[in-house]
C-alpha cells in the first residue's frame, strides 16, 4: 500500500460514510448536498424541513465543497474521474447557471466577498474564478509533498486565505516563525495481512495573500505519531480553526498540544484522538488546543463557528462515552461498547474549548451545520437497545437524552403526536405512533424544534439478547422506563410518586407467556405485593405496562430488576424508578 493511499484511509477510517455538507440561507431555508452511490445529490428543505430533491448528479463523487453565493444560491465542488474538478452553480431555485470543468487534482474551494471562486489544488496551485465562470488569475507554488493532500480552505475577512492539508514529506518549506517548523519524526506502519511500512503523516496549514496567493505562512500541526486534519473554519478574529485526528502509538506521550484551561480527557492512549486547534493568523502561535477521546477511539471530519462563537463539530467514535472529559453532561449508552463499529457524532464546545456543552451520538453522518443543538436532544436510541440506528419499528419505544427538558415540549414524528411514557429533565421515552404508518423518512420534533430525521418500518422489534458461555439467555437488553400515575398523570423531578401510590412503569421485550418475576433489594428479593402486567394496546406487542404499589417512602426506589424466564429484561440489568434520577 503506497503512503498516499494510505492517507486516505487513515483519514477515512472513522468517518463511517460520507459527512453531508448543508448551509443555510438567509430565508432560513437548507441547501444539503450528500454523496452516495448515485452520485451527488442536492437538496433544498425549507425552513420547516419539508423536502423537495431538486438536483441530482449521477456519475460524480469526491464531494469537495459546498458554499452559499451571494445571490441567495449555492455552489458546489465535486470530483470527475479523479483528475477533474467540476464547479456547479445554482440559483435559489435550483436553476443551474453555471458548470465549469477543470483539470485538478485534490482540489477544494471556497468563495470570496466579492463572489469569486477560490480553488487550491495539488502542490498548492492556486486559481481564482470569477462569479461568471472565467478564470482571472493563478499561481503554482509548486510545494513538493502536497500532491493529493489539500483539505480544505476558507477565506479569514482580511485578504487572506488560509489551506490545510496532510502529507507524509518531512521537508516541507516551513516559514521561518512557523509555530511547528517539523513533524514528530518516525516510521509507520499499514494494517492489514502483510504490514507495509510509510512515512508517518502530518497535517500541515498554510496562509496565503487572496490576491496575489503569495504564501505568507506554512506550518506543521500534530503531536501525535500520525496527524491527519479535516475540517476548517474561521473566527470572527479572522484565526482558523481546525479539527482533525491524531493516531498514538505509545499510551504514556500526548497525543496532541493541550492548552491552558482547555477541556481535559480522563487518560492516555493509544489509537485515534480526536483534535482541535485554533492557531494565529500568522500561524506562529497556537492559541487554543485540545484533544478528545472516551475509552476508544474518536475522529473529527468538519467544524464551524456558530454566532455566538461556540465550537461546533462532527467526527466518529468507537466510544460509548466520548468524550470522556470530567465535565457533566448526559452520556448517551452504557459504559461498554455495544455497537463495536461505532457512531458518528455531533459535539458543541465553548469558544476557548474550555468545557465541551453538548454530544449528540447520531445514527448517520450529519453537516455540522445542520445538528440539531436546539433541539438539546443528545442522541435517540431504540429502547431495545443502546444502539443508535437510524430505522424503527411502529410501535417501538424510542428514548431520547439530553435535556434540559421542561415540563412542555410535545413530541412528534412525521407531525403526529407520540404517547410519552416518561420525562424527566434528562430523558424522554415514548412510543413511535401506529397510526403514523411507514414512511422512509419521518422527521422527530421536540416541542417544535427538529431533532432528528428516522426511517420508520411496520416490521415487529426485534430484541437484543445476550447469551452466556453455556448458551443460556442471560440478558434479553432492553431498556426498562417509568411512566404514569394510575390517573395518567405524569412522574416528572418535582412531582414523585408518593408513599403508597399506584405506580404504572413499563417495560420492553417481555413475553408474557413465560415467568415474570419483579425483583427487590438488588435482584435477591421477589417483590412481595402483587402486580398485574399487560402488553399496550398499539405497540405491536412490544411494550408491558406493570401496575404495583409503592410501598417505600416518597420518591423512594421500588423495583430494582425483572426477570423473564429465566433472564433479566432491562439494561445492566435494568431498573424501574419511582422517581427519575438524575
Amino acid at each position: 500500500m503506497s503512503s498516499k493511499f494510505w492517507l486516505a484511509f487513515a483519514v477515512c477510517s472513522l468517518a463511517f460514510g460520507q459527512t453531508p455538507r448543508a448551509v443555510q440561507a438567509a430565508d432560513g431555508s437548507w441547501f444539503s448536498a450528500t454523496e452516495d452511490q448515485r452520485g451527488i445529490v442536492v437538496e433544498r428543505r425549507s425552513a420547516d424541513f419539508a423536502t423537495v430533491i431538486w438536483r441530482q448528479e449521477p456519475n460524480y463523487s469526491g464531494l469537495r465543497a459546498f458554499k452559499l453565493t451571494g445571490d441567495g444560491g449555492v455552489a458546489m465542488l465535486g470530483l470527475h474521474n479523479g483528475n477533474d474538478a467540476v464547479i456547479w452553480k445554482w440559483d435559489a431555485e435550483g436553476a443551474e447557471k453555471l458548470r465549469l470543468v477543470l483539470k485538478l487534482r485534490s482540489a477544494t474551494m471556497t468563495i470570496d466577498a466579492n463572489g469569486d471562486f477560490l480553488l487550491a489544488g495539488e502542490s498548492l496551485l492556486m486559481i481564482r474564478i470569477g462569479a461568471d465562470g472565467v478564470e482571472k488569475s493563478r499561481r503554482a507554488l509548486a510545494i513538493p509533498g502536497l500532491e493529493l493532500g489539500i483539505v480544505d480552505m476558507e477565506v479569514d475577512g482580511r485578504g487572506g486565505v488560509f489551506v490545510i492539508g496532510n502529507t507524509a514529506s518531512t521537508t516541507l518549506p516551513v516559514t521561518a516563525d512557523a509555530y511547528q517548523r517539523a513533524p514528530r519524526s518516525g516510521g509507520c506502519t499499514s494494517p492489514g495481512r502483510i504490514p507495509s511500512p510509510y512515512n508517518c503523516h502530518s497535517a500541515w496549514v498554510a496562509q496565503l495573500d487572496s490576491g496575489s496567493f503569495a504564501l505568507n505562512a506554512l506550518s506543521y500541526l500534530g503531536g501525535g505519531d500520525e496527524n491527519q486534519v479535516s475540517g476548517l473554519s474561521v473566527d470572527g478574529d479572522g484565526l482558523p480553526v481546525i479539527v482533525g485526528s491524531a493516531n498514538q502509538r505509545i499510551a504514556d506521550q500526548d497525543p496532541y498540544p493541550q492548552t491552558a484551561g482547555s477541556a481535559r480527557t480522563f487518560a492516555k492512549g493509544t489509537g485515534s484522538v480526536l483534535t482541535i486547534a485554533r492557531m494565529s493568523a500568522r500561524l506562529d502561535a497556537l492559541v487554543d488546543a485540545t484533544w478528545l477521546r472516551g475509552g476508544q477511539t474518536a475522529a473529527g471530519s468538519a467544524v464551524l463557528i456558530d454566532g455566538d462563537g461556540k465550537i461546533v463539530l462532527t467526527g466518529a467514535t468507537t466510544s460509548p462515552d466520548f468524550p470522556g472529559t470530567a465535565d457533566a453532561f448526559p452520556r448517551c449508552g452504557p459504559v461498554r461498547s455495544i455497537n463495536t463499529a461505532g457512531w458518528n457524532l455531533g459535539l458543541q464546545m465553548s469558544a476557548h474549548f474550555e468545557h465541551v456543552e453538548r454530544v449528540l451520538h447520531l445514527n448517520e453522518a450529519m453537516a455540522v451545520s445542520r445538528l440539531p443543538l436546539a433541539a438539546n436532544v443528545n442522541c435517540m436510541f431504540d429502547a431495545a437497545s443502546y444502539e443508535f440506528v437510524r430505522t424503527f419499528a411502529l410501535g417501538q419505544t424510542m428514548s431520547v437524552i439530553g435535556g434540559p427538558f421542561g415540563e412542555d415540549g410535545t413530541i412528534r414524528v412525521g407531525g403526529v403526536r407520540a404517547r410519552e411514557l416518561y420525562r424527566s429533565s434528562t430523558q424522554i421515552n415514548f412510543v413511535l405512533p401506529r397510526e403514523l404508518g411507514a414512511t422512509a423518512n419521518a422527521d422527530v420534533t421536540v416541542g417544535g424544534v427538529f431533532a432528528r430525521a428516522i426511517t420508520v418500518e411496520a416490521a415487529r422489534p426485534r430484541w437484543k439478547l445476550f447469551i452466556d458461555g453455556a448458551g443460556k439467555l442471560t440478558d434479553r437488553g432492553n431498556f426498562l422506563i417509568e411512566a404514569l400515575r394510575a390517573d395518567d398523570s405524569r412522574v416528572t423531578d418535582s412531582n414523585p410518586v408518593g408513599a403508597d401510590e399506584v405506580v404504572r412503569a413499563y417495560a420492553t421485550g417481555i413475553d408474557l407467556s413465560l415467568p415474570l418475576k419483579l425483583l427487590l433489594n438488588f435482584y435477591d428479593t421477589d417483590y412481595p405485593g402483587g402486580f398485574s402486567a399487560s402488553y399496550v394496546p398499539g405497540t405491536f406487542d412490544s411494550v408491558v405496562e406493570f401496575r404495583f404499589r409503592n410501598s417505600g417512602p416518597p420518591g423512594g426506589m421500588k423495583i430494582l430488576g425483572i426477570i423473564n424466564g429465566g433472564a433479566f429484561s432491562g439494561s445492566n440489568p435494568g431498573y424501574v424508578w419511582s422517581q427519575p434520577v438524575n
